[in-house]
């Protein structure tokens, strides 16, 4: 089964610090996880390993994060459409902690995802007969409008859509909710948990 992937790609630190954090103090964490990461490039990742064959549609940075996201879907033998951007690979920070839970600070704005294209995905001269989307590509209003004509058109032509719409991570993001509700109004599957359903908006 062959499947486009329509997502953002991000490099994760992920910390365990339990310990309170106060001004001009230092943290060593207990454990650190340095890795490739974001929704679309971890379900390209998962699927591939369960056999499916993902076609991974995101741009990438030039970024030294962006090479090692590169090298990552190459060595796992994962389709790509292959284009790069000059814009820096989004970096996420994540805390967690015993008392305080689990905290993120994610620099995201103006980042390689960002740069996702129409045009492009036309010009690969492409079908498929499934589409996963993960919102959280969706946090600018112009992947907002490229990724909404993506899916647009392969609805269009009959191919069946998942869709993981990521309310949490939009919810503050202006116009974000339109497109995510647009995206699942044509959807046949949407991916979610029931934590992430709680944060679905009341109108829907």
């Amino acid at each position: 089964m062959s499947i486009l992937v329509i997502g953002e790609n991000s490099y994760d630190f992920i910390f365990s610090v339990n310990i309170e954090l106060k001004s001009d103090s230092n943290a060593f964490p207990e454990k650190a996880i340095l890795r490739p990461g974001g929704t679309g490039f971890n379900f390209s990742l998962a699927f591939k390993r369960m056999g499916g064959q993902p076609f991974y549609f995101c741009p990438i940075s030039k970024d030294s994060f962006g090479s090692i996201i590169r090298e990552e879907i190459k060595k796992e033998g994962i389709e790509f459409g292959y284009f790069e951007s000059d814009k820096p690979t989004p970096l996420i920070i994540t805390l967690l902690n015993e008392k305080y839970g689990r905290n993120t600070i994610a620099h995201i704005f103006n980042s390689s995802y960002t740069d996702v294209s129409f045009e492009h995905f036309v010009s690969l001269g492409k079908d498929f007969t499934d589409v996963y989307v993960s919102g959280g590509i969706l946090t600018e209003e112009k992947p907002q409008k490229e990724v909404l004509k993506i899916v647009r058109l392969m609805y269009g032509k009959g191919a069946q859509i998942f869709y993981d719409p990521q309310f949490r991570i939009g919810r503050s993001i202006p116009k974000f909710k339109n497109t995510a509700i647009e995206i699942l109004q044509i959807s046949d599957f949407i991916l979610a948990n029931e934590e992430e359903i709680k944060n679905f908006p009341e109108d829907i």
